[in-house]
């Protein structure tokens, strides 16, 4: 691999791995990996930390997505050698991957969905305004953060075939299916507990 495909690799890692909750969590004397689901996401920081916190915690996660991204897009290597494109590729899939395999806390992490949309923010803004949209319907009326996560990530390479067909791109639209079955993935086990009927809601007066 070229040695500024390794580097941006590596620098989008690095800032993907940052647990925001679990730091947020330990500077309010909790640790949330021990508390309500003991995910690092925004939601268990939600249930576990209040609004406030849970808020903070999903705006620095998709910040922590959409930075490397940008960066690699529009800063990083301008005049280098690398096709922005994958440069941009290769920043998102190593920022998700530091989210939810991240070094600080033993390889774990949380389940991609607030990084994977700051890196489609980036990438595919459009698509990401979509399925933030459904997100927030699903969200309101059923209260399953989970349910809007899985069907979000479900029509995110769909919705980018639809609102780019002008400026279609194979690559970034694998790319997306590759991201949105990862994240369906790492929802597997609220996947059985919706179909189960035992999948906790989210409450909104906390």
């Amino acid at each position: 691999m070229d040695i500024h495909l390794l580097l941006i690799a590596f620098l989008s890692y690095l800032i993907g791995s940052i647990p925001t909750a679990y730091w947020i969590g330990l500077t309010l004397g909790k640790d949330i990996t021990k508390e309500g689901s003991g995910n690092v996401g925004a939601t268990n920081a939600l249930r576990v930390l209040g609004k406030k916190w849970g808020g903070i915690t999903l705006a620095v996660d998709i910040l922590k997505g959409f930075f490397p991204v940008f960066a690699a897009m529009h800063v990083l290597f301008l005049h280098g050698p690398l096709d922005p494109s994958v440069a941009a590729m290769v920043a998102a899939g190593f920022a998700i991957l530091g989210h939810s395999f991240s070094f600080w806390i033993r390889f774990k992490g949380g389940k991609g969905v607030a990084t994977g949309a700051g890196t489609v923010l980036a990438l595919a803004p459009l698509s990401v305004l979509v399925v933030l949209l459904v997100f927030v319907l699903l969200v309101a009326t059923t209260r399953l953060v989970s349910l809007g996560s899985v069907t979000g990530a479900a029509l995110l390479s769909p919705l980018y075939a639809l609102l780019y067909r002008e400026n279609f791109s194979w690559p970034i639209f694998v790319f997306l299916l590759a991201v949105s079955l990862f994240i369906i993935y790492k929802h597997r086990q609220n996947i059985k507990r919706l179909l189960s009927g035992t999948e906790s809601r989210i409450s909104f007066k906390q």
